[in-house]
Parts: structure tokens; C-alpha cells; sequence
């Protein structure tokens, strides 16, 4: 047997002209509609990263990265250029 659970909204008076318009559209309660919308959603929903969570895993990425110079990149770059000609 499901057990429901009462949520109380508080909604702004566009939202819930809105919710309520839709509502009648497809001949449903507006607190049916909510439910709908939210179990649509749920599913769904991004899960957001905190700027600290981002910054750690920023720092994961770096710490098992290969340490590369950027002169060295550029010193091999113009070496293969020099090689081939172009330079």
C-alpha cells in the first residue's frame, strides 16, 4: 500500500494562475497537476556539483595528470615544424 505524504506550497499568484489554468486545460485538479509535474521532473532532475565538490575534483584531475611544460610543448612543436619544413 503507497503512502502519501502532504507537501504545503506557497506559490506566487502568477504560478498559481498558471498551474491552475493548465489544470483546467486537461480537466484535472490543480493539486493533481503539481503531483504530476513533480513526479515528470524528479526523474529527471541535474544534480548540481557545490564549488567545493568542483574544486576538489578539479584538483583530483590535476594531481593524475602528466606534468607538462608548456615551454617543452612549444620547443617540440617548432622542432617538427623546422623538421618538416614549414618553419
Amino acid at each position: 500500500m503507497n503512502e502519501y505524504k502532504t507537501l504545503t506550497l506557497q506559490l506566487s499568484p502568477e504560478n498559481w494562475a498558471s498551474l491552475e489554468a493548465q489544470a483546467k486545460r486537461v480537466n484535472i485538479s490543480p493539486e493533481i497537476l503539481a503531483n504530476q509535474l513533480i513526479s515528470c521532473y524528479l526523474p529527471h532532475a541535474k544534480v548540481y556539483m557545490t564549488p567545493h565538490d568542483a574544486l576538489k575534483g578539479l584538483c583530483q584531475v590535476r594531481q593524475s595528470s602528466s606534468q607538462t611544460d608548456a615551454v617543452d610543448i612549444i620547443r617540440y612543436s617548432r622542432q617538427e615544424l623546422e623538421e618538416r619544413g614549414i618553419f
